[in-house]
């Protein structure tokens, strides 16, 4: 039995030294665990990657369950990438949560400049 760990981490910071990945194969041991599809968008699966990147990063032990979802992969339109075994996980699950890392910094840019321009035009509309 395969299955696909589509999980992403739900924060910036890694918790243990173990991937997600790695866990599920630890829980689920008489299955081949495969880390792929994790970096696709709903919108990406949808439309068959008319925007964005077209790779798609598929990491497992098991090397026929890795060629079994890379099919699966080719058969969605995009381009499989072999990294190979489960230990490069860490790297996939690693991939969405570094796009922003800190994405504090502009968003409090962004309401300070609202605050600040929503604040003007209330004085404004105050005085005149």
């Amino acid at each position: 039995k395969v299955v696909v760990d589509v999980s992403n981490r739900s924060s910036v910071r890694r918790n243990s030294t173990e991937s997600q990945a790695e866990y599920l194969a630890r829980l689920l041991p008489s299955s081949s665990v495969v880390k792929s599809f994790n970096v696709l968008s709903a919108y990406s699966l949808e439309s068959g990657g008319l925007q964005g990147s077209k790779q798609v990063f598929v990491a497992g032990d098991d090397a026929s369950a890795r060629d079994l979802v890379s099919g699966v992969v080719r058969g969605a339109g995009f381009t499989p990438v072999d990294l190979g075994g489960l230990s490069a996980a860490h790297t996939i699950e690693d991939i969405p949560v570094a796009v922003f890392p800190q994405w504090s910094v502009p968003f409090y840019i962004h309401l300070s400049i609202f605050t600040f321009l929503y604040l003007l035009s209330f004085v404004k509309f105050q005085i005149c």
